[in-house]
């Protein structure tokens, strides 16, 4: 089932980003991400645009106070916005593409959620989701990989994995597997604040071998 999910997962990144590049300016586009959860319980698409990125920051410096306090400027708040995931208004963009891959992801996460008493000491619950998450992972970063590979977007254009709750030195070491190393630079200049003792933490965490591994369910 995994090996179908890391099918599935390509070829629906793949229509996202066809499908964006139709409908959208493509010299606006900025970045892609997958999204998920820090538990890896779902995944879909981000999609970041420059005319997106102007909307939000104009709606959120007329609208809110607290924005305008915090950010003092409009270019500060622009900054600020470029890399959050679910402010950009083409957040979900496709999000219909990828209800085969959630069929899958769901059914890989059944036989764990149905494991009874998860927490007890000799239970193998923490282990298996342990060992699934890093296989959704290795997905998720294949088909980025495979999203690169094909050339549909520029190498300017940001790729990452992205979270809700996530640093930017987590979102960084992502995007040093994805993108060259002067789209990189780019990258990391735009996030600003990044602590390099917990950059390194963040690179040891990501799998540096993407082969799909075997799964316990």
């Amino acid at each position: 089932m995994l090996e179908e999910l890391d099918d599935t997962l390509k070829q629906a990144t793949l229509r996202v980003v066809e499908k964006a590049l139709s409908q959208l300016n493509p010299d606006e586009v900025y970045g892609f991400a997958l999204y998920t959860s820090g538990d890896f319980q779902y995944l879909t698409d981000s999609l970041f645009t420059e005319s997106g990125l102007n909307t939000v920051t104009h709606k959120y410096f007329d609208k809110y106070d607290w924005f305008r306090e915090q950010t003092g400027t409009y270019e500060e708040g622009k900054r600020r916005l470029r890399w959050s995931p679910c402010d950009s208004p083409q957040h979900l963009f496709a999000e219909e593409e990828f209800n085969r891959p959630a069929e899958l992801l769901a059914a890989l996460w059944r036989p764990i959620e149905d494991i009874p008493d998860p927490y007890t000491e000799s239970n193998p619950y923490e282990r298996l989701c342990d060992s699934l998450c890093r296989a959704i992972e290795i997905c998720m970063l294949r088909s980025l990989v495979h999203l690169r590979q094909s050339a549909i977007l520029t190498d300017s254009t940001v790729l990452c994995l992205m979270m809700g709750d996530q640093s930017n030195e987590m979102r960084l070491a992502y995007a040093e597997i994805l993108n060259t190393p002067a789209t990189v630079a780019l990258f990391r200049q735009q996030l600003q604040e990044i602590d390099e003792a917990e950059l390194d933490v963040c690179r040891s965490q990501i799998p540096t071998d993407l082969s799909l591994p075997e799964i316990e369910v």
